[in-house]
């Protein structure tokens, strides 16, 4: 870590990253160069212990049993989600992964003629998908707000076609596998400023959605034919649950909080920068990353080899990456059309030295296409 990015941390959260230690509670960082952290992230030690702690409860007492010991752990994870984003544990809604999230909150949207979806050409192929098969039971109308000339979306291209719209039902910037950071707070205060949904499902939200699901966590049956929703963002959620994966996201919450997100942050974007700026200068390597902030994940191709190539070789030098593909970034595949991509992606505990190795094994590789 460099002496700037230290002072950085210490502005911020009033003490230093003390990479070592976190290195020692990472046990993945022995055994490799984990550059896929955009996927999924090394697990440290406080989260497989807190999960695997609950597992033997679980195993000594039984899971409805452990569930109800564990219930402030539990609780805890809802408060330090809301305090991760802003909110309030009321608008915390838990599931078992990200889609599902996504699709019970705009699933619920009463979407009809007339109403327009707007969206980035960066969004996730997921949701696109979600966007067309809305559009096609609905027909709403699906509106790609352009990017502006370094990649991000158009803020006042944005701003025209809110404006132009008599009721705007989304606008969700997104974020793909190779785009950069987008410009999410000018975004959310368009989108605020015409009572336009927008990715946070506060309290005030509520009225407007229609879940797509009553279950018994999401709603109360009323003893005759009908119902009463749960309060807050509870009526979204459903009544089973891994409650061992909820207690290890609370451990990483936990952790997450104490080193601090700017911190994280900016230990991130230093080493893609690093990343980027090495691969960059190789024989035979572009890289693909737009935009004037830029993120920590770096996507880059070697002329002659595929990504999948690329990407098995490294994972042979202990280095593990991933790559992009047409389907998880259509908009983008239309405008663009570059993937397959190999994808870097580096976290606060990977070091300099291991930046280095990557781009050493990079240029191995171009080397071995011809690219000298």
């Amino acid at each position: 870590m460099t002496s700037r990015v230290c002072v950085i941390v210490a502005v911020m959260t009033g003490w230093r990253m003390d990479l070592d230690q976190l290195r020692a509670q990472t046990p993945g960082c022995l055994h490799r160069i984990h550059l896929n952290n955009a996927g999924a992230a090394l697990m440290s030690r406080s989260t497989l212990e807190a999960m695997t702690a609950h597992l033997r409860l679980e195993a000594e007492i039984g899971g409805y049993e452990a569930a109800a010991q564990a219930q402030e752990q539990i609780d805890a994870t809802s408060a330090a989600l809301a305090q991760l984003v802003g909110g309030r544990s009321e608008e915390v809604a838990l599931f078992d992964n990200s889609t599902h999230a996504w699709n019970a909150a705009f699933y619920s949207i009463p979407l009809g003629p007339g109403d327009r979806i707007l969206t980035g050409r960066d969004e996730y192929g997921s949701n696109v998908l979600a966007y067309l098969q809305v559009a096609r039971r609905t027909g709403a109308e699906i509106v790609v707000v352009p990017d502006d000339g370094e990649g991000q979306i158009d803020v006042g291209a944005l701003t025209r076609l809110v404006d132009e719209t008599d009721q705007a039902d989304r606008a969700d910037p997104g974020a793909d596998q190779r785009r950069p950071g987008q410009p999410a707070a000018a975004v959310g205060r368009i989108a605020r400023d015409a009572g336009v949904l927008y990715l946070w499902v506060r309290d005030a939200a509520l009225e407007r959605l229609d879940p797509f699901v009553a279950e018994i966590r999401s709603a109360t049956w009323d003893g005759g034919r009908g119902f009463t929703w749960a309060d807050g963002a509870r009526r979204f959620e459903t009544w089973e649950n891994s409650y061992v994966n909820i207690i290890g996201l609370g451990a990483a919450l936990r952790q997450a909080l104490e080193l601090g997100l700017d911190a994280i942050g900016d230990r991130c974007r230093t080493l893609g920068e690093r990343l980027r700026e090495g691969l960059g200068q190789l024989p035979g390597v572009t890289t693909h990353d737009l935009g004037t902030h830029r993120c920590a994940i770096v996507t880059a191709k070697i002329a002659g080899l595929s990504a999948d190539d690329v990407a098995a070789a490294l994972r042979r030098a202990t280095i593990n990456v991933s790559t992009t593909v047409a389907g998880p970034n259509p908009l983008d595949t239309e405008e663009r059309g570059i993937h397959p991509l190999v994808r870097f992606s580096p976290h606060y505990y990977n070091t300099e030295a291991e930046i280095d190795r990557a781009v050493a094994a990079v240029a191995e590789l171009a080397s071995s296409a011809g690219h000298p």
